[in-house]
This record gives C-alpha cells, sequence and structure tokens, in this order.
C-alpha cells in the first residue's frame, strides 16, 4: 500500500510538471481556436443556396457602386466605355453576367437611385462575416485604379459606401492607403530579385511599410505579425468560406504576391531581418 500511495504521488507530480510547462501552448491554443471562431475563418460551411446569395449581392452591389459613381462623377461615357472595355474583361464575365452587369449599371445612374437602399442587403450579410465590407472596397478599389488613379469623385462614393457598410472615415482611410500602396508594388514584380538598394530605397521603402499597415519604426514582431493578418484576410481558405465571388478570389491572389512582396521590400532593407 505504502508503495502505491509513492507512486500516486509521483505521478501526481510528474503530472503537475507537464502541465506547468504546457499550460502556456495549452491556452495558447485554446485562444487561437476561439480566436477563430470569433473571426469567422472556422465557421459553419454555408449551403450552396446561400453562397449564391452572397455572390448575387455582391455582383449587383459592385455594379450599383460602379453605375453611381459614372452618375456622381458626370461623365457616364466614359465610365460605360471603362465598364465594357477595362472593369468587364478584368472580371472575365460570360455575356448572360456582363447583359445583367449593365442592367444594375443602367439602374444606378437613375436619379431615383438611392445607395444606401442598394447596400442595404449587403450590409446584413456583411455583418455576419468578418472582412467581408472590407473585401467589397478593395475590390473597388482596385477596380477604379485598373483604369487610372481615383477621382475624387469615386473617392466620395467609396467614402460614403464605407459609411453605408458600417465603416468609419479613419477604417477607411487606412483601407485606402494600404490597398493603394499593395498596387504600387504591382509594378515592381519583374524587379523582386534587385537589389535592395534598388526596390527599397527610400521613398519605396515607405510604401512597402503602408502596403503592410506599420511604420519605418515598426519592429520585427509587429511587421511579422501585420504581414501574416494581410496574408490571412486573402486567404484562399477564407474567402471562399465567404463565398466571394470567382472574380474576388482572382483579385486576392494578385494581393497576396503583393503582400509578399513590400514584406520582402523591408525585409531585404533591413540587414539581419
Amino acid at each position: 500500500m505504502a508503495l502505491l500511495t509513492a507512486l500516486l504521488i509521483a505521478a501526481l507530480i510528474l503530472a503537475s510538471v507537464i502541465a506547468y510547462q504546457y499550460s502556456g501552448s495549452l491556452i495558447a491554443f485554446i485562444r487561437r481556436y476561439f480566436s477563430l471562431k470569433r473571426s469567422g475563418f472556422r465557421a459553419k460551411k454555408m449551403t450552396d443556396s446561400e453562397c449564391q446569395l452572397i455572390q448575387q449581392l455582391f455582383f449587383k452591389t459592385v455594379f450599383s457602386l460602379l453605375g453611381y459613381m459614372a452618375r456622381v462623377s458626370g461623365q457616364l461615357d466614359k465610365a460605360e466605355v471603362r465598364l465594357v472595355y477595362v472593369y468587364m474583361p478584368a472580371m472575365q464575365l460570360d455575356s448572360g453576367e456582363k447583359d445583367y452587369a449593365m442592367r444594375i449599371f443602367a439602374a444606378a445612374i437613375e436619379p431615383q437611385f438611392q445607395l444606401k437602399s442598394a447596400l442595404d442587403g449587403f450590409k446584413r450579410v456583411s455583418e455576419k462575416k468578418s472582412h467581408m465590407a472590407e473585401m467589397l472596397l478593395v475590390y473597388l478599389i482596385n477596380l477604379a485604379r485598373t483604369y487610372s488613379l481615383l477621382a475624387k469623385s469615386e473617392l466620395e462614393v467609396l467614402n460614403e459606401a464605407a459609411d453605408g457598410l458600417g465603416i468609419s472615415n479613419n477604417q477607411f482611410n487606412s483601407l485606402l492607403r494600404t490597398t493603394s500602396s499593395q498596387n504600387t508594388f504591382s509594378h515592381f514584380r519583374k524587379n523582386a530579385q534587385t537589389t535592395k538598394a534598388e526596390i527599397c530605397d527610400g521613398d519605396l521603402l515607405a510604401v512597402a511599410c503602408d502596403a503592410l499597415g506599420v511604420s519605418a519604426q515598426s519592429d520585427q514582431r509587429e511587421i511579422h505579425e501585420a504581414y501574416r493578418k494581410l496574408l490571412n484576410q486573402y486567404h484562399p481558405v477564407r474567402l471562399r468560406e465567404l463565398c466571394l465571388p470567382n472574380f474576388m478570389l482572382r483579385l486576392a491572389a494578385d494581393h497576396i504576391k503583393r503582400i509578399q512582396l513590400a514584406y520582402d521590400c523591408i525585409r531585404k532593407f533591413r540587414e539581419g531581418f
């Protein structure tokens, strides 16, 4: 009996030591699990009909906002040329989708069109899905920049849309700065193997930091965390779980390349980083 008691006490002590050593990892795992649950990354898979509804809302909202932008700018003919010859080819729409997009666009340029009402359905869905509203704005920013830099009227519409979707002015400006800086790096893909002085010096280093949403004074941990957060936001698995349309997935793949290039720029510039 004494031997059994001694063995039991020893086993309890050993278990306590192991629990003490690994409790931090266990707690971190539990926190990470519930963090992912809250973010929606491990959300319950949606049905095909639910996915189809979200994709239709995304599609309709995009072309409604493009039409509204055209009306606000007062340059309807130029906007329609962009739509047909720039935006639609970039989105790789079929003939049926093009016809539907044109009808949505045409309805949005009418005086009776109300942006808030057009955003209501998307807002109800996006409130339940982390980052969906931000992804809509990112897509529209990229579409507008396909043709040229954002015009003042386009910025005003995007700001109005952000407000209608519950995104604050500060959040929108941060999103705009980050997305625009990521786009800048699309012009440097072919030079990814150049020296740090050629690709990461001066103003371009500041653009790289803006692309990740960090500052030049940020330490290694902050930069790496920002980089991983953006990769997670644009991860194809995450976007498929949000049921975003295929043209959004293609854009996300481009963004991941740009984010990687910006991160590499900073890493190469900082010796020993």
